[in-house]
C-alpha cells in the first residue's frame, strides 16, 4: 500500500511539474507570435509533445495559438517579414539545430550542414544542405534551408534564386488547411437532428460484432467549447428483444461522427 501511495504521489508531482512547464511554453510561443516571430513560434509547437497530461485549459489555449498562427502565416507580408525576423538569427548553429530535428529515416541518412550562410538574390538567409547515406560521404540529394527550418531540394545542383514555387507551395498548403477548416466549419453549423439520426442508423448497420444499438436520447446541445452534440444511449440489441432496455454506456455524438463516452 506504501508502495501504491508513493507512486501516486509521485505521478501527481510529475503532473504538476509538466503542467508548470507547459504554462512556460505555452507564455513563450505566446510572446513569439506577439514578436511577430511566427515560424520560431511554430516551429516550438510541432515540437511539443504532451503525452495527454496538459489541463483542458492548456490543451485549448496550446490549439488557439496553432491555429493563429497559421492564419497569420496566410498572409504573404507577415510571412516575409516572419522570415526576416529568422534571418536575424539565424547561422550555422541554428541551421544545425534544424537538420538534427528534420524528418528523415535516421537508419538510412543524415544531414550534412554547409560551412557557410549565403544570400538569396531577394536577401534572404539560407545554407546548402546534402543527405548523405548514413556513415558515408555518399551524397543522395542536395538541398537549401531557410532561416526559418524549411528544406527545398537542389534539383539543379547549382545556385538558386528563392522561387515562387517556395512560396506558391507553401500558400497552397495553407489555403488546404484553411479549406478543411470552413468544411468542417459548414458541417458543425449544419449538423441537426435528422442528420445525426443518420448518422446513428449508420452506426447501428455496420456496427458489425458489436452488440451495441444506439439511440438518440435529447435535442441538440451545446458543450463547453461551442460544439454540437446529441446525447446518444448504448443499449443490447439482443436484449431489447427480449423488452430489456439496460443502458450500457453514455456518449456524446459530434459533428465529425465522433463518438465520445461519457459519465451520466
Amino acid at each position: 500500500m506504501k508502495e501504491k501511495i508513493e507512486s501516486l504521489e509521485l505521478e501527481i508531482k510529475e503532473l504538476e511539474t509538466f503542467r508548470e512547464e507547459f504554462d512556460d511554453k505555452l507564455k513563450k510561443i505566446e510572446k513569439l507570435m506577439d514578436n511577430g516571430d511566427y515560424y520560431t513560434a511554430q516551429n516550438l509547437m510541432k515540437e511539443t509533445i504532451t503525452y495527454g497530461m496538459e489541463s483542458k485549459e492548456q490543451g485549448d489555449k496550446f490549439q488557439q495559438l496553432k491555429d493563429e498562427c497559421k492564419d497569420k502565416l496566410l498572409n504573404e507580408d507577415i510571412r516575409i517579414e516572419a522570415v526576416k525576423i529568422c534571418d536575424d538569427k539565424f547561422n550555422l548553429q541554428k541551421a544545425n539545430e534544424y537538420a538534427q530535428n528534420m524528418d528523415i529515416d535516421r537508419e538510412i541518412y543524415e544531414v550534412s550542414v554547409g560551412d557557410e550562410i549565403k544570400y538569396t538574390s531577394k536577401g534572404f538567409k539560407y545554407v546548402d544542405i546534402a543527405y548523405k547515406v548514413k556513415g558515408t560521404n555518399e551524397i543522395n540529394r542536395r538541398g537549401f534551408m531557410y532561416s526559418n527550418g524549411f528544406t527545398e531540394e537542389n534539383l539543379s545542383g547549382t545556385d538558386f534564386e528563392m522561387s515562387s514555387w517556395y512560396w506558391d507551395k507553401e500558400k497552397e498548403n495553407q489555403e488546404k488547411e484553411n479549406q478543411e477548416k470552413q468544411e468542417k466549419e459548414k458541417i458543425e453549423s449544419e449538423f441537426n437532428k435528422e442528420i445525426a439520426q443518420k448518422i446513428i442508423d449508420k452506426f447501428n448497420a455496420n456496427n458489425g460484432n458489436s452488440r451495441n444499438f444506439y439511440e438518440i436520447t435529447s435535442d441538440l446541445k451545446i458543450d463547453d467549447n461551442g460544439k454540437k452534440y446529441f446525447e446518444i444511449v448504448a443499449k443490447d440489441k439482443d436484449w431489447i428483444k427480449f423488452d430489456d432496455h439496460t443502458i450500457l454506456a453514455y456518449y456524446r455524438l459530434y459533428s465529425n461522427e465522433e463518438l465520445v463516452e461519457v459519465q451520466n
